[in-house]
């Protein structure tokens, strides 16, 4: 580890114990000010709340528990070479409300469990983590700008690679202010250049290849690393495979690349899912008067089905209020020659199939709200990629194959960024962006935009 970095970790972890000290303090200050709930025996009511000295001990322990616990959700190996906003995702912010939490109930179950009486006030703790919270999390974000601001470790590396993929891998890097390239070329150059040279290298990125040359110094630059100490890192000859989320492993003394398209996080699963169930079913119980409406209004015919395809290509029936004439599918095949939309999806202005209630339906997307029930039966999540018929996904490509890896969504990061108005080959895009990123923030954010996207209209045609 170079010393920076260190000094980047040692500084964190000072941060983070002084952020549980001042929060607990904060929180001593303004216990006084918190009996919001009347006629509760409070084990230290604010009258009588000791003085601060009296916590000290406690304060100081606990912060030293905070920082293990931290630890033990590596929560101190630092990447100095992300910004500030890609640093501070989902990932990231769950984990540290995660480490308060388990440091919260840890300190309740210690004085609980092996002293059987309580030294702190419950209200105080409350309000102590969620201090800690705000506070270490600002921290670690002012900290993080300012070291890559002002400190940034620039990495002295050198590219070995073939002439054909050497000038796109040199402007990766060229735009990265963590690394400084001081060689690119090709194996042979390279060895020459390691017998002139005096600069140090730190890492070494080497394209790999399938023919025997590119093999037998591959072998020696393994070896030259290893004596020199530099870290050597292989890019596979066909990169796009590995794309998603990968990681090394060893099975039965076997090296593997274990690649999953998205991340295994069960946890924002179970949670996901948790959601899903509970804002879905609140939604149809509010939304009945509506749903009843729309049925007198459209008087038959009123829910409409179709076969999509859902997670992992598994058909499944979809449902929505009919927004078009009855045969509308049949139709459709008199309509293809006047498709305005390139690729596999099918789309036309003024699309003489819907009604003039339909249009209405459409432009609000209320068409789309039976699909809650489809949420709750598990078809599909609130948020994700929208599902199309098996006819339109047998034209996907390999790689666009990908969103079919989770549920499909009601909204999805496509649908907030303009709906039917981008391309497929955006839409695409969009949607392979959430499945490699998806987050609980990142779910959050859509789904509180998808109701102001849907009070404008947007790309609803």
């Amino acid at each position: 580890m170079h010393r920076r970095e260190f000094f980047r970790g040692v500084t964190r972890i000072i941060t983070d114990f002084i952020s549980v000290i001042f929060a607990w303090k904060l929180s001593y200050f303004i216990r006084p000010i918190t009996d919001l709930i009347p006629n509760i025996a409070y084990y230290f009511p604010a009258a009588n709340l000791p003085h601060l000295s009296f916590f000290q001990d406690f304060i100081l322990i606990s912060a030293m528990g905070f920082i293990f616990i931290l630890f033990s959700l590596f929560l101190y190996s630092y990447n100095t070479e992300t910004s500030a906003s890609k640093y501070f995702s989902g990932k990231i912010i769950g984990a540290y409300i995660w480490g308060i939490i388990l440091w919260g109930m840890s300190i309740v179950a210690v004085y609980a469990l092996v002293f059987h009486e309580l030294i702190f006030s419950r209200v105080m703790l409350a309000q102590a983590m969620i201090f800690t919270g705000i506070i270490g999390l600002s921290s670690r974000y002012v900290l993080h700008i300012l070291f890559n601001k002002y400190f940034v470790i620039k990495k002295n590396i050198a590219i070995i690679s073939s002439e054909k993929t050497i000038v796109s891998l040199s402007a990766v890097f060229e735009n990265n202010p963590h690394y400084n390239i001081i060689f690119s070329g090709d194996s042979v150059h390279f060895l020459d250049f390691l017998e002139k040279t005096e600069n140090k290298i730190t890492d070494i990125f080497f394209t790999d290849g399938k023919d025997r040359e590119t093999f037998k110094y591959r072998e020696y630059i393994k070896i030259v690393s290893a004596e020199k100490g530099f870290r050597l890192h292989i890019i596979p000859h066909h990169s796009q495979e590995f794309l998603g989320h990968s990681y090394f492993n060893v099975v039965e003394g076997i090296p593997v690349t274990t690649m999953t398209h998205v991340r295994q996080n069960y946890w924002f699963f179970a949670l996901k899912r948790f959601f899903d169930v509970l804002i879905s079913s609140v939604l149809l119980i509010l939304f009945i008067p509506l749903f009843l409406f729309i049925s007198l209004k459209l008087q038959q015919n009123i829910i409409y089905s179709s076969q999509r395809v859902g997670k992992n290509g598994v058909l499944f029936t979809i449902y929505k209020f009919r927004s078009m004439v009855l045969n509308a599918d049949i139709i459709k095949d008199t309509l293809l020659e006047k498709n305005q939309r390139e690729g596999p999806l099918f789309k036309i202005k003024n699309d003489p199939r819907i009604t003039k209630f339909g249009n209405f339906l459409r432009k609000t997307s209320i068409d789309e709200l039976p699909q809650l029930w489809n949420v709750i039966k598990g078809d599909m999540s609130l948020i994700g990629p929208r599902p199309h018929l098996q006819k339109e996904v047998e034209q996907y490509s390999v790689s666009q194959r990908r969103i079919l890896s989770i549920k499909p969504g009601i909204s999805g990061l496509a649908q907030v960024s303009g709906r039917s108005d981008l391309s497929f080959e955006r839409e695409i895009f969009l949607d392979s962006y959430y499945c490699e990123n998806m987050n609980i923030w990142l779910d959050l954010k859509i789904f509180l935009k998808t109701p102001i996207v849907l009070l404008f209209g947007k790309g609803s045609d």
